[in-house]
C-alpha cells in the first residue's frame, strides 16, 4: 500500500539521525473540531450513522488530549525508535461508532458498504478507512505514560460532554 510504503521510508530515514530519535506511529486522532471525529459524528447526530465497511476492521485511535500529553512525555522519556501513540483499548470500527452513537443517544444502524467508500474516497478508503491494524502502546505504557482516555467508553463520554 502507498501509505505504508511512505511511512516505512520516512521511518528508515529518521532512524538514521545521529541523535536520539523517536518515531511516533499515531492512531486516528480524535479531536472535537477537526480530523476524523467530526466526520464520524455528523451522520450519527443526523441519525444515519453506522459502521464504515464491515465495521470489523481494527482502528487504533487516541484523543487529541492524550496525543499531546504523549508527545510531551516523549520529549523527556528515555525512549528511542518506534512508539505507538494509540489508546490501550483496541477497538473495531463498528464498536467505536456504536459507542459514540450510544453516548449521543443516537442509532448506528446504517452501514456504508465498502464499494461506496471506495467509489467516494478511492485509494484513501483502502489505506485509511477500511484498513485494519490492531496496535498497542506497549512501549509508551512501559515507560510510565498514563492515558486520560484509555477506553472507547472514555472517548464516548468525552465526546458527549462528560469530559473526564
Amino acid at each position: 500500500m502507498f501509505m505504508s510504503d511512505v511511512c516505512r521510508k520516512w521511518e528508515q530515514a529518521a532512524l538514521g539521525a545521529p541523535c536520539r530519535t523517536v518515531v511516533t506511529r499515531t492512531g486516528i486522532v480524535m479531536a472535537p473540531q477537526a480530523g476524523a471525529l467530526p466526520r464520524l459524528l455528523l451522520p450519527i447526530r443526523l441519525g444515519v450513522g453506522g459502521p464504515l465497511g464491515s465495521g470489523r476492521q481494527w482502528w487504533p485511535w487516541i484523543t487529541l488530549e492524550d496525543e499531546a500529553a504523549a508527545l510531551a512525555f516523549l520529549l523527556e522519556a528515555d525512549l528511542a525508535g518506534p512508539v505507538n501513540l494509540c489508546a490501550p483499548e483496541a477497538a473495531r470500527a463498528g464498536d467505536l461508532v456504536a459507542a459514540l452513537a450510544g453516548a449521543l443517544g443516537k442509532p448506528a444502524r446504517f452501514r456504508v458498504p465498502e464499494p461506496v467508500l471506495t467509489a467516494a474516497l478511492g485509494e484513501m478508503a483502502e489505506n485509511l478507512v477500511l484498513a485494519s491494524a490492531r496496535v498497542q502502546p506497549s512501549r509508551l505504557q512501559s515507560a510510565g505514560f498514563v492515558f486520560r482516555h484509555p477506553a472507547v467508553a472514555d472517548l464516548a463520554r468525552w465526546v458527549a460532554g462528560g469530559r473526564n
